[in-house]
């Protein structure tokens, strides 16, 4: 479903751009023309394949702060306190 939604949302933005038929556009499409384009499904497998990279990038961050911090008690405590000041002025 992922991969249906994010191909037609390519498509759809490729479209628009290509009606706009601007300068910067038609510019664009002659340097593309003149390289080996990729593929619709190319294009999608590359934007999926960013979408999970970046998931694990920020899990995988998220994951060693908690560590680290586990490991400083005293750096936890201060980043608890800034949260809670933070909070609890709204």
């Amino acid at each position: 479903m992922l991969s249906r939604l994010i191909q037609a949302q390519l498509l759809s933005t490729i479209k628009s751009k290509v009606e706009q038929n601007n300068e910067f556009d038609k510019h664009q499409t002659n340097a593309i023309s003149d390289l080996n384009p990729m593929t619709d499904q190319q294009i999608r497998d590359n934007v999926i394949t960013m979408l999970i990279a970046g998931h694990e990038t920020t899990s995988d961050a998220v994951t060693w702060t908690y560590y680290l911090m586990s490991q400083h008690p005293e750096v936890e405590q201060k980043m608890f306190e800034e949260i809670d000041s933070i909070l609890l002025k709204k």
